[in-house]
């Protein structure tokens, strides 16, 4: 139908509506996507952000524990960046490239509870299309009082506005608050050791180390020892625990720089507690008898024979300590005098049950008469 012929709406290149109509409409659902970005943004920090804590928690426990060396560390480092990568690839950065265009946005205002009571259902998505320029032909009356009904529609429907459920949002906000709280009270109870976990665990090729928590200090003193008896091996071992934790001796024996292998006992505890020579160390006193290995060497009696022994606990050991073996001195030649008292006859000496005057020579099996 020809554009100027009487009783015909006016075609236009491209509908529009008046500006104080559109803009509005235009601005409101563009605050509904940016609340939209926001809350899928927020989310997915919080979800990775709950994850991240809560793996930085189970893994300082564990290393506290466990003792892990920097290798093993260094390798769950790696994995934890991998995984960490994965997880911003796949949750932060969808949710940062979040740009619906507004038509989606109207639509789906349309398809919520509050916008199909509001009568917007097939009205606000098609007014704002109407309201944009279009390179085909419209009528502009019926474009404009389309846009003119959206418009009114979504303005007196402010319910529209919150088509958005903060519910996965705050959900994933509570679960990150759940997770941060074991964290955030093993801080506040143990500030250094927090610090401690995270230098091992974000820089595991550091020298930081764990405070141990049992110390050992050697009381048994003994540099030289009879190679006929038992070496009494006597310790102390500072803790926090309940019972008195294990503490082992290990110990070889080197009889003409021929070593045995590495022999372990377990202390037994005594029941009391003792201080250190030097008072630095209090703690509970452990003692055991240990046998020197006489078969270390066929050359046992022809060398310096040595047991090297070290005290170890759960996180601690002393240094290694040496005892030199060294026979007992032995009586190989004796003499004794024997002098009869003033009081007994000189003749007296004479017979079985009289005294022996003068010196005999001592050997074995050989006894002195009373």
């Amino acid at each position: 139908m020809p554009d100027d012929q009487p009783g015909n709406p006016t075609i236009t290149p491209s509908g529009h509506a008046p500006g104080e109509v559109v803009l509005p409409l235009v601005r409101a659902l563009e605050s509904i996507r940016r609340r939209a970005w926001l809350l899928l943004l927020v989310a997915a920090i919080c979800t990775i952000l709950g994850f991240v804590i809560a793996t930085v928690t189970g893994l300082g426990i564990a290393d506290y524990y466990l003792r892990t060396p920097p290798t093993l560390r260094i390798a769950i480092l790696v994995a934890g960046l991998i995984g960490l990568y994965s997880l911003l690839r796949a949750r932060v950065i969808p949710a940062l490239r979040f740009h619906p265009a507004l038509t989606e946005v109207a639509l789906r205002v349309e398809r919520t509870p509050q916008g199909k009571k509001a009568g917007l259902d097939g009205l606000l998505a098609s007014g704002l299309e109407l309201a944009t320029p279009s390179p085909f032909a419209v009528d502009r009356d019926r474009s404009d009082k389309a846009v003119r009904r959206a418009a009114a529609a979504f303005t007196a429907a402010p319910s529209a506005f919150d088509i958005l459920s903060p519910r996965r949002t705050l959900l994933a906000v509570a679960m990150a608050v759940v997770l941060a709280l074991p964290a955030m009270g093993l801080s506040v109870w143990r500030p250094h050791y927090a610090a401690i976990a995270l230098e091992r665990i974000f820089t595991p090729w550091t020298s930081a180390a764990w405070p141990k928590r049992t110390q050992l200090a050697d009381l048994t003193g003994i540099t030289v020892h009879s190679s006929r008896a038992s070496i009494p091996i006597r310790a102390i071992v500072q803790h926090e625990m309940k019972s008195t934790p294990d503490v082992w001796v290990r110990f070889r024996t080197v009889a003409g720089g021929v070593a045995s292998s590495w022999r372990s006992e377990l202390l037994t505890a005594q029941g009391r507690r003792e201080h250190s020579p030097d008072a630095k160390t209090h703690g509970d006193l452990v003692e055991r008898l240990i046998e020197a290995d006489a078969d270390a060497s066929p050359a046992f009696d022809a060398h310096e024979v040595v047991v090297e022994y070290r005290l170890q606990s759960i996180d601690d050991q002393s240094a290694v300590t040496r005892v030199r073996l060294v026979d007992p001195p032995l009586i190989v030649r004796a003499e004794v005098e024997v002098v009869a008292p003033s009081y007994v006859p000189a003749d007296a000496g004479q017979g079985a049950s009289g005294f022996v005057s003068g010196t005999e020579k001592l050997s074995e099996g050989v006894a002195v008469a009373s």
